[in-house]
């Protein structure tokens, strides 16, 4: 029985889609299935995708092409929506996982109890094929607060391992450029969901120069990054007041 639901957003991400999928079918924790959302990708991401799932179990992946780009909060919506087992967690389409994650992360969610856990995160870039690992960002959630900036400087919302139940709470559709996750984290964190952590580098970043957080720095979407700082402001103002 499938007790793990991986969910994997993805937009164009052909070079790194396939080493992602497999970085899952590799897990210690041998219960799980993979549901990957395809935001309207303009490569071959989908055909890859296709490709990886020839070789795994029927049913195993499922994937869902969207005929147009909506935009990650949109991206994870669908999928939260598709949860069928008892726990989900996160996984960016361009990074990796440790083969221990889902293992790991399960047992400290059910010790708990926690409603979600999270981990620490190895950062790491190619060098041709060769992996070169850079930094580990530790994750201190016992910080957690309703304080939306202190939480933009210290969350990993990808590495987000979670009871079914908290599907129930949506991303904001309107961020494009990033903090959709954030946001999340800030809205479990009002309604009081227990959060954890597994003090290990259990998911993987890939550092590159085509993630949302570059885009969200590029002088062309200033004005774009303005207009969704104001949507976080008002939804963060009318939380105050309910």
């Amino acid at each position: 029985m499938d007790e793990v639901t991986v969910l994997i957003p993805t937009y164009n991400r052909e070079k790194y889609i396939k080493e992602c999928i497999c970085s899952v079918v590799g897990q210690t924790h041998p219960h799980f299935k993979i549901l990957i959302y395809d935001d309207g990708s303009t490569d071959e991401t989908v055909k890859c995708v296709r490709e990886v799932n020839k070789n795994l179990e029927v049913g195993q992946l499922k994937v869902f092409p969207g005929n147009e780009h909506r935009g990650v909060g949109y991206a994870r919506n669908f999928l939260l929506k598709q949860i069928e087992t008892p726990y989900a967690c996160w996984l960016d389409s361009d990074d990796l996982m440790e083969p221990t994650r889902l293992e790991k992360q399960l047992a400290k969610l059910k010790e708990g109890p926690y409603d979600i856990v999270f981990s620490y995160v190895r950062r790491f870039s190619m060098n041709g094929h060769k992996r070169v690992t850079k930094n580990i960002i530790k994750i201190d959630v016992s910080k957690y607060s309703l304080d939306f900036k202190s939480l933009k400087n210290n969350t990993a919302c990808a590495t987000g391992f979670f009871r079914r139940e908290l599907q129930e709470y949506d991303f904001e559709e309107e961020l494009t450029l990033g903090a959709e996750d954030v946001l999340w984290l800030y809205r479990l964190l009002k309604v009081n969901k227990k959060v954890g952590i597994v003090p290990e580098p259990l998911y993987l970043y890939r550092f590159h120069g085509q993630r949302i957080g570059t885009d969200k720095r590029a002088p062309e979407n200033a004005a774009r990054k303005a207009i969704e700082d104001g949507i976080i402001t008002q939804i963060l103002n009318r939380g105050k007041n309910e």
